[in-house]
């Protein structure tokens, strides 16, 4: 027998994506239009009608283009986009308008019954002012769990209907109970302002806490503090398909940014550290907003639990990610996230 040679091993092509934590590039690239200096700012813009167009854009690129009708006027006066984003930026105006103006009197139903809540995600935004380009498709509900089947009962003796059959054991349940009232009413009535696996005595502790009062549509409301509504974007951030979050905290730091020691402490609280740290390392490193190093730091000298890790991560992508493996992973850690956190 002759000699034997190995074969050489044949390269393996490996495409990078995107740090944990960072939105697809489609949706970096529009976050980087809207919140860069000028001259980057531009490149990111033509870099994304370079490669992407207004008639294949995914949900999440569609949420920002609208915000960023302002900007491109900004940017480029002249650019033939700029009609057809300012298009875009009116209609979401006027679904959000009529969103709330169906919406709110879910809130009038529950104050009647002095049933206790916090609004967070769009509708927070909106009462605290800075909701101007921000697209709400409903009002994101906070209740306590004392409350819960109290306020189902209320809303739906009040002609608010679930978008599925409403069990007397989901009332009291971790599940979002979402209701119409048709036919543009929509309201999400949640036991938890995070996924519920991430849900611990400190979070709703400190929520309800440190709530400060706003305004929408006329009601006062309660909403969360600039520190913990900055969590709940981070922690909501991972798992969506879109930049929605880095919109908002674009918004948020721009005003007023955070007392970020409580952003720090309050992540450790709430056992959110991974989920904090990505995304302000993105936030800081490719938006390059006011995230101060040392509290990056800060959160990167943290010890965490690799149940909080690995949940994290197979969560990257939302409903993008649907690989059978990374499902199976995502509820095998979180089900041990909801047992360590006492849920």
């Amino acid at each position: 027998m002759g000699p034997r040679f190995s074969q050489p091993a044949r390269k393996r092509s490996v495409v990078k994506g995107p740090p944990p934590g960072w939105p697809a590039a489609e949706i970096d690239l529009l976050l980087q239009a809207l919140y860069l200096p000028p001259p980057r700012a531009r490149q990111a813009w033509a870099r994304w009608s370079e490669t992407r167009s207004f008639d294949a854009a995914t949900f999440g690129e569609a949420r920002l283009l609208g915000a960023l009708a302002r900007r491109l006027q900004e940017l480029a006066p002249e650019s033939p986009h700029l009609a057809r984003l300012r298009g875009i930026a009116r209609a979401d105006w006027t679904r959000t308008q009529v969103t709330l103006e169906a919406s709110l009197p879910a809130i009038d139903l529950l104050r009647e019954r002095k049933i206790p809540f916090l609004l967070f995600g769009a509708a927070s935004e909106h009462a605290a002012g800075r909701g101007r380009d921000r697209l709400l498709t409903q009002l994101d509900v906070l209740v306590p769990a004392t409350y819960r089947p109290a306020a189902v009962e209320t809303l739906t003796n009040g002609a608010w209907q679930g978008l599925s059959p409403l069990p007397a054991a989901r009332a009291s349940s971790h599940a979002t109970i979402a209701l119409r009232d048709e036919p543009h009413g929509r309201v999400a009535l949640r036991a938890s302002a995070l996924p519920p696996f991430y849900g611990t005595t400190a979070q709703d502790r400190d929520l309800w806490a440190s709530a400060i009062e706003a305004e929408l549509g006329g009601r006062r409301v309660s909403v969360p503090s600039p520190e913990h509504g900055t969590l709940l974007s981070l922690g909501w951030g991972a798992r969506e398909d879109g930049g929605s979050w880095g919109l908002e905290l674009g918004r948020r730091f721009a005003e007023a940014p955070p007392d970020w020691s409580e952003v720090v402490d309050a992540a450790r609280r709430w056992r959110l550290v991974t989920a904090t740290l990505g995304g302000l390392r993105y936030l800081h490193r490719s938006l390059e907003l006011p995230v101060p190093p040392s509290c990056i730091h800060s959160l990167e000298e943290t010890a965490t639990r690799w149940s909080e890790r690995i949940s994290y991560r197979s969560h990257l992508g939302g409903r993008s990610a649907t690989a059978p493996s990374r499902r199976l992973v995502a509820h095998f850690a979180d089900r041990l996230l909801r047992l360590q956190n006492g849920n």
